[in-house]
């Protein structure tokens, strides 16, 4: 009897040492288990097997689930597991009979919480699998000295102790008890004496009740076990140590060391592999090593697949490369396109979602629209099969279809999905029946969310792979299997190490304890440290060429970040660049790397464009285009269309210039106002969605909206500086009524009376706050003037239409403060006042002003001078100043900014601001914004509702969403021709034409 653990150095050949064994054992008439790791792992395993020894004659080749399921199927009846989704239910139906008996202490307040029910969910899985129960988590809880673990401990333990309760009175199972019951019966499997040897390969780390369970069957019997390890290094030495050699060596097996044997990789790689993230750079470069980076999933696997194309060009054989990639969702459909386009095989199965199935999903949201708000699960599960009862004449449609073989695939993936859905709804009901919860009552919304839960992880196959095509793998299959040619995609942060970071049921402080103590659940560092080992192995897969890459941008159109794995690898090889494909030039193919009929034909196509826009036309493209078959001149027409929009230095009718037409209508649509000039000046586009088309209107939300929070501010400012008799110090006591008024006017919002209360504290504060500092500010100007004093003369001042420079405007002017000067015990208005724009936080200063950014105050300027002139029975009025305040940003004193007299700076409070302008030049520059303003003005009425150059949400360093990302035409290829016409005509030394004007402001 022989019980070996083999401790190799990476690049080892004894996993073929093994087969040799087993190819062996096999022909004396011996049998053997070989586990692995995965399903992918065995078929590797198994066809070398089978193409060396014909055929595996009682052996197996299997994972760890197998096993379990061989030695329990005869002790228990797979009835008697229940479907996964429903141990949530069970957990949600404890949690409220504990609360209901007052039993939860610490997590009373989440008892009736979906994410709450899915981590405990989690948990339990957890400690099952590292054969945790009752006991073992009690006496850890005895151990834990923090008294907030501690609590959430008692609490996690008591619903743990009543799951397992409910599962035992219902003689039921779950899928991680098949594990423990198998290591409870493995004494008596008989059936593992007709074996010779057990090989277990290919893990970096084995769970605790896979190696509880191997114990047990090395203490009951006298089989040969091998396990191989063939992966050690510096880096993965102590790791290693911990998960395999120290447990096994407990148990008495023999620790085995290298015999010499490598795999023949190339000495570069083998250096790489082998000093992984050990601090040390490498003796040389390395040839062969590729590092790239795409801005988007699609260009990504384009790139790949024109490479992976000219190695099979080059009579390279598919099965020698392998694409790994660990985010498989998103990656997968453009694999499939994109290597069907080019003709390459590959390994991979075309799947589809069932919750892509649009018939499914109508039937899952049809139970929103049930009149009850809850039933028992009978009554659902009754409802469900009225409905696919419903759908019988529809399906025997499609059905017939087959049979005159007349079906699409769509068609062929909705009669799998109904026999799916229809096999989940009886594996559903029959889990509810065993767990003695079919007569529950389950409320709507909960009964939707768990059907939605169950069809997220079903897909169908709709076409098989092809067997001896390019593997597609994920690292965690990296594990002694070597191709010639290695492609790891999706290198970025969050996708490549990705590792669950615990924000659950523990803090990561929690997660620590809980590990010190024998518990690991969500160990952060321990999940990076398996992630770090996945992609050693990945990489030291690649016998002649490594080629790795990542997103600059993520499918959002968001920023995306390089994983850290490539930084390790750019220090160790000292590559300072990397090739870089941008969003600009991912389009530009050239005939020489042309792989498929569809690029080709776009590269014509750019061609004829190009030929076309430059009024060089030729009928010799269109003879090459055989997808042009019919209607030729209205689709390249169409075509033309976007490749003008494209090459030309100005905007065009194609990207919102309504033109003429617009001008006649324009007197009726359009309503200025400072506000919505501004909205323009931001984006004409934009301003045409709202203003025009009326469709950024927000919805009402569960929270104060921040429109909400600012009118609630004017409405407190408006009341307290209207009823205030004096400015010399803050009155609490009209502050306290005024706000308690304006906030009884607040919509009412369904929150939590303690939130609620938080809220409206800080509202309280922040604005008593602000009236505090604002006052200080007037003290400052009666100081500074000695004689003068300055105090609210219009508040909230509404004016409707008025004639602004000919222009009709309608706005609303905050507050004007005007200047008095006292004449014993009379006030007498000077004339010079200052005008104030309330701002919720952010406020902008002269610059913005200067450079068109923001007409507000300007125009407010125009409509005060015009009123106070009136109003005062005067012309001898004087601006000092327009501002901007923040409510919020202040603190001991106003926040404020904009523009102001040089004259009247210290009397306002700015002696260490330096935005001033002298009083001589303030006409000056007032009547340029004028200008400025009247030239918006003109453009919006000619219809010119371009989007914004350089536009920071598209050109991805914008913070903020827009509404209308999906409406836009905006275009980076449109920016490019603006700018190099822009460069062209600096270069020419003329400036005759600007091609931003339109917009640009």
């Amino acid at each position: 009897m022989e019980r070996k653990v083999y401790m190799e150095k990476l690049f080892s050949k004894r996993r073929e040492k093994l087969i040799d064994m087993c190819i062996k054992l096999q022909k004396q008439g011996e049998r053997f288990l070989y586990i692995m790791p995965s399903s992918v792992a065995i078929k590797e395993v198994r066809k070398r097997l089978l193409n060396e020894s014909c055929g595996l004659l009682g052996s197996k080749v299997i994972v760890f689930d197998d096993l379990e399921m061989d030695i329990i199927k005869e002790e228990i009846p797979q009835d008697r597991v229940i479907f996964e989704p429903v141990v949530k239910v069970i957990i949600s139906e404890i949690c409220s009979n504990l609360k209901e008996t007052g039993q939860l202490n610490y997590y009373e307040k989440l008892y009736n919480k979906k994410g709450f029910h899915s981590e405990i969910a989690a948990l339990i899985r957890s400690l099952k699998r590292n054969c945790i129960d009752e006991e073992k988590f009690s006496k850890v809880k005895e151990n834990i000295e923090d008294e907030v673990l501690k609590a959430k401990m008692e609490d996690l333990l008591l619903i743990y102790r009543f799951y397992n309760k409910n599962l035992k009175e219902n003689n039921i199972y779950d899928r991680n008890d098949i594990p423990l019951e198998a290591i409870r019966l493995a004494h008596n499997f008989k059936k593992i004496s007709k074996y010779n040897s057990i090989i277990i390969d290919g893990f970096t780390d084995i769970e605790n009740i896979s190696i509880e369970l191997m114990e047990e069957i090395a203490k009951y019997s006298d089989i040969n076990i091998y396990v191989n390890c063939p992966y050690v290094n510096s880096f993965m030495e102590d790791f290693l140590e911990e998960e395999i050699k120290s447990p096994f060596e407990k148990m008495g097996f023999e620790i085995v060391g290298e015999d010499g044997e490598l795999y023949d990789v190339k000495n570069d790689f083998k250096e790489l592999g082998s000093k992984f993230y050990c601090g040390e750079s490498l003796t040389c470069n390395v040839e062969g090593l590729n590092i790239k980076a795409y801005p988007c999933i699609k260009t990504e696997i384009r790139e790949t697949a024109r490479d992976i194309k000219e190695k099979l060009m080059a009579k390279i054989n598919p099965e020698d490369i392998a694409i790994y990639i660990n985010n498989r969702e998103d990656y997968s459909p453009y694999i499939i396109e994109i290597f069907d386009e080019f003709n390459i095989p590959v390994a991979l199965n075309y799947e589809i979602a069932l919750s892509s199935s649009e018939l499914i999903r109508k039937m899952v949201k049809g139970l929103l629209e049930y009149e009850k708000d809850s039933c028992s699960g009978e009554e659902w599960f009754e409802i469900l099969c009225q409905q696919m009862e419903s759908k019988k004449d529809y399906m025997a449609g499609l059905i017939y279809k087959v049979f005159n073989s007349n079906i699409d695939n769509d068609d062929k993936f909705e009669i799998m999905a109904f026999e799916g859905f229809k096999n989940l709804i009886y594996e559903l009901k029959l889990s509810f029946e065993k767990s003695e919860i079919l007569n529950k009552d389950i409320l709507k919304e909960d009964f939707v969310q768990l059907l939605s839960d169950c069809i997220q992880g079903i897909t169908f196959t709709v076409k098989k792979g092809n067997n001896e095509g390019v593997r597609i793998l994920n690292t965690a299959l990296a594990k002694g299997v070597y191709f010639k040619h290695v492609y790891i995609l999706g290198l970025n942060e969050g996708e490549l190490p990705k590792c669950v970071k615990n924000n659950g049921l523990f803090d990561s402080f929690e997660t620590s304890m809980l590990c010190e103590n024998g518990i690991r659940y969500k160990d952060y560092l321990w999940e990076l440290n398996r992630e770090k080992i996945r992609f050693n192995l990945s990489i030291a897969s690649a016998e002649e060429t490594l080629n790795l890459s990542y997103r600059s941008a993520g499918e959002d159109g968001k920023f995306a970040i390089a994983s850290s794995f490539i930084d390790e690898i750019k220090f160790m090889c000292r590559i300072d660049k990397i090739n870089n494909l941008t969003m600009r030039n991912r389009f530009e193919i050239k005939y020489d790397e042309v792989m498929s009929s569809y690029e080709l034909q776009a590269v014509y196509l750019r061609s004829y464009f190009q030929s076309k826009y430059l009024n060089n036309e030729t009928d010799s493209f269109k003879k090459n285009l055989s997808l042009m078959e019919k209607e030729v001149n209205k689709i390249i027409d169409k075509g033309l269309v976007e490749y003008h929009r494209e090459k030309e230095e100005a905007f065009n009718e194609y990207e919102g210039i309504l033109g003429n037409d617009f001008k006649d209508i324009s007197e009726t649509l359009c309503r200025f106002s400072p506000s919505s000039l501004n909205e323009y000046l931001k984006c004409p586009f934009r301003y045409m969605m709202n203003t025009l088309f009326n469709l950024g209107e927000e919805e009402e939300e569960e929270e104060f909206s921040s429109l909400e929070i600012g009118s609630f501010y004017h409405s407190v400012l408006y009341r307290y500086y209207s009823k205030a008799q004096q400015f010399q110090c803050f009155d609490e006591e009209v502050f306290e009524a005024v706000f308690k008024k304006s906030l009884g006017e607040l919509r009412k919002i369904d929150i939590p009376k303690e939130e609620l209360n938080l809220i409206f504290n800080y509202l309280y504060r922040v604005l008593k706050n602000f009236i505090t500092a604002d006052i200080k500010r007037m003290e400052v100007f009666a100081d500074v003037t000695k004689n003068s004093i300055l105090k609210p003369y219009l508040l909230e001042k509404f004016f409707e239409e008025e004639e602004v420079f000919g222009v009709p405007i309608r706005c609303k002017i905050d507050r004007v403060d005007l200047e008095y000067r006292k004449e014993g015990n009379e006030l007498i208005p000077t004339g010079r006042y200052v005008i104030y724009d309330y701002k919720k936080s952010g406020i902008l200063g002269m610059k913005d002003i200067v450079q068109n950014n923001d007409y507000q105050t300007a125009i407010y300027y125009y409509v005060v001078e015009k009123e106070l002139k009136k109003l005062l029975k005067t012309d001898k009025v004087e601006c000092m100043a327009l501002l901007y305040l923040s409510i919020e940003k202040t603190e001991d004193t106003v926040e404020k900014d904009g523009i102001y007299k040089t004259e009247y700076k210290k009397q306002l409070d700015f002696a260490r601001k330096r935005s001033d302008i002298k009083g001589d030049k303030f006409t000056i520059l007032m009547e340029y914004i004028k200008d400025s303003i009247l030239d918006t003005i003109a453009s919006i009425k000619q219809g010119k509702f371009n989007y914004k150059p350089m536009c920071s949400f598209f050109e991805e360093y914008s913070t903020y969403p827009c509404d209308f990302e999906k409406l836009c035409r905006y275009s980076t290829n449109k920016m490019r021709a603006i700018m190099e016409g822009q460069f062209t005509v600096q270069e020419n030394g003329s400036d005759e034409k600007n091609v931003l004007m339109e917009g640009k402001r």
